[in-house]
Order: C-alpha cells, then sequence, then structure tokens
C-alpha cells in the first residue's frame, strides 16, 4: 500500500501495529492523533461529551476522562481531513492531482453544508442519552446536552456491562431525556431495556 488510512485516536489502533509490522509506518495517514483539539467555537452553551467532568465514585478502573474515538461524525473534522488528504494524494500521485484536488473540494463543501444544517438545528434546551458515543459530535455540535455520564460510555468502550449503580441512573434518565441516541451494533440486555424505557417515557429514539 502506498497509503493506509487509519481513524486515529486511538480507534482501531491495530491497523498502526500491523503497518508498523509491514514497515509501512511512514504510509499511515491518520485522520487525527488528539481527539482534544475539537472546535466548538461557535457553541459555547454545550461541551464535547468527551469534556463532560462528573465527580462520582467509580465502578470500575475508568479513572481517566471518556474521549469519544468517533471522529467521523465530526462533520467539521471531516470537511478539513478531505481536504488535507486530497492534498496527500496529489503529492502521492501528481498526475492525478487535479482530479484528487477537484473530488477532495466537492465533498468538502458537501460537508460544510451538512455540518452548516446541523449546527443550524437548535437543539438548545434539548437532551440526549446515548447507549454508546458514536453520534456525539453530531449531536453536541446540533445544540444538544449529553447527559450520559462519563463512567458509562467508558464501561461501553471497553465491552463491559456497566455497574448496577450507573445503570440504574440510566434508567432513571430515560424519564427526562427528549432523544436516546442508540448504537444496535454494540446491543447489550442493559442497552436494550434502556431503550424501551426510553419509547416508553414518550423519548425520541434514533439509531446510529
Amino acid at each position: 500500500a502506498d497509503v493506509i488510512v487509519a481513524n486515529g485516536a486511538g480507534y482501531d489502533s491495530f491497523i498502526t501495529l500491523l503497518a508498523s509490522a509491514a514497515e509501512k509506518d511512514e504510509a499511515v495517514y491518520q485522520l487525527a492523533e488528539d481527539v482534544d483539539d475539537h472546535d466548538h467555537a461557535d457553541d459555547d452553551e454545550h461541551d464535547d461529551d468527551h469534556d463532560h467532568d462528573h465527580d462520582h465514585d467509580h465502578d470500575h478502573d475508568y479513572e481517566a476522562e471518556y474521549q469519544n474515538e468517533h471522529l467521523w461524525y465530526d462533520l467539521g473534522r471531516m470537511e478539513e481531513f478531505v481536504l488535507d488528504f486530497g492534498d496527500h494524494l496529489a503529492e502521492l500521485a501528481p498526475q492525478n492531482s487535479e482530479l484528487y484536488t477537484a473530488n477532495a473540494q466537492e465533498l468538502a463543501e458537501e460537508l460544510a453544508a451538512l455540518d452548516e444544517r446541523n449546527r443550524g438545528l437548535d437543539g438548545a434546551g434539548r437532551s440526549y442519552l446515548a447507549t454508546e458515543g458514536v453520534s456525539g459530535y453530531l449531536l453536541d455540535d446540533a445544540g444538544l446536552e449529553n447527559v450520559t455520564e462519563s463512567e458509562f460510555l467508558s464501561a461501553v468502550e471497553h465491552g463491559d456491562d456497566v455497574s448496577p449503580r450507573l445503570y440504574s441512573r440510566a434508567l432513571d434518565q430515560t424519564r427526562n431525556i427528549d432523544l436516546l441516541s442508540y448504537n444496535g451494533q454494540t446491543e447489550t440486555q442493559q442497552s436494550a431495556r434502556i431503550r424501551a424505557a426510553a419509547e416508553d417515557a414518550g423519548a425520541t429514539v434514533l439509531e446510529f
């Protein structure tokens, strides 16, 4: 491979290990190294879900703050990535540079329009709970408040069931949220019950 695209931010980190084993470290092009550079300059009323600070007792050894690695739902970041990657391909294959640049520009414009539409939804005053963090960037940028506890998301990210305390609190939260963000790919008995409780409470359920 002349180029190996990796999501970065720790997501699917196996790809960089494979590249290293194949002595292809220089071929790796990562979407992002650090999730903390996510820019919400125009959205001061809400926080990224990886910035939430919950002062609760920890049930697991997840002391570090939760960081959302699902960067492809960060439309602004994806717009920048497309343009940068187009330039990168143009350097690798100059004979196709005009095609790469034109395609990247077209896609970046589509992403920018989608980002503007999403940010214009005006979700201020509405809240959401997530059974897994995949949709965080998108919903945060739409102005919704993420009420999901960081410890809950960390447990799910590690492939574990959440503690009874966190699970019980999530069930309680379903009575007060506007939206449940649901990822069927990570469905467990716990998440399915949370979904049922949200539906019973009249919350909108969206699958991501």
